[in-house]
């Protein structure tokens, strides 16, 4: 799509959200809430996070011709709660669940966000304690941030995101996502996810299966087909962490923890706007 079509269709799908739950800005405002979300998701999506140029951008092209200065545009940015975002990103991923809905198998994996190198923590502004000191086995790094935890399924769509301190467990983190999926599912993980507790409670309560690879000194192996099954769909996971990863700048740069979350949800919903507008021009 081009740049015309798409920034609408973020627009309209900001603003249904916003009036589905129920929002009203107030009549005093210059710019509505809808228009401001647009403007950090263009952002995210044209310009690698860089909500200045996309703020000139979308003013200069008459998109959004009552723009508010940078500093009132991040103050309002800050202040969208969290569920909007969470809304847009169910919506988005509804629409792409309906293209292929006898979908019933998910991939689940962790990446590392580093916010600097581990040598620099101390004097890092952002986040403050050792909790925020990890380590990604795949990469080999050892590194300073956030780790983000994305689930999404077979197609690469992305269906739930979450993101916590480096340190914390991947099987632990699982458990805190508020999973939307259809009973009768499989997840497919890593080893990292290997809990036999979280596999009982998600098989009795919600009748989701979770089918992490086994280490060979566990029981409850899996047969040679499954285990082939699980490491071929990593490449689904991976392929969708490289194309969220692929939007981000050289540097993240943010001013406090909750700035720099949001920037990195904006990348995730960036990545299902793009899945989104390349499905409706393959259809």
């Amino acid at each position: 799509m081009d740049f015309d079509t798409s920034i609408t269709a973020i627009y309209c799908v900001c603003d249904d959200v916003l009036s589905m739950l129920g929002h009203c800005d107030d009549p005093q405002c210059k710019m509505s809430l809808a228009e401001i979300i647009t403007t950090t998701i263009t952002a995210a999506f044209f310009h690698y996070g860089n909500l200045s140029r996309a703020r000139v951008f979308v003013q200069v092209a008459g998109y959004i011709p009552n723009m508010l200065s940078l500093s009132r545009l991040c103050k309002r940015w800050r202040k969208v709660p969290q569920e909007v975002w969470q809304w847009i990103l169910f919506v988005l991923a509804r629409h792409l669940r309906s293209l292929t809905p006898s979908t019933k198998t998910f991939v689940i994996d962790s990446f590392p966000i580093p916010v600097c190198q581990p040598y620099r923590s101390r004097r890092c502004r952002l986040f403050h304690g050792k909790e925020y000191l990890g380590y990604c086995a795949s990469k080999k790094l050892n590194y300073y941030g956030l780790k983000g935890h994305l689930l999404v399924d077979e197609n690469g769509f992305v269906m739930d995101y979450t993101f916590t301190p480096a340190s914390v467990n991947d099987c632990r983190a699982f458990s805190w996502m508020n999973l939307e999926l259809p009973k009768g599912c499989k997840i497919l993980a890593d080893k990292a996810y290997s809990s036999y507790l979280v596999e009982d409670l998600l098989t009795q309560c919600e009748s989701i299966e979770l089918l992490p690879l086994r280490r060979k000194n566990l029981h409850r192996q899996h047969s040679f087909e499954m285990n082939q099954r699980i490491q071929s769909s990593r490449r689904i996971v991976e392929t969708s962490i490289s194309a969220i990863q692929s939007l981000f700048p050289k540097a993240i740069n943010a001013r406090s923890p909750l700035g720099f979350e949001l920037k990195i949800t904006m990348f995730v919903i960036a990545k299902s706007f793009r899945d989104v507008f390349r499905q409706l021009a393959d259809a």
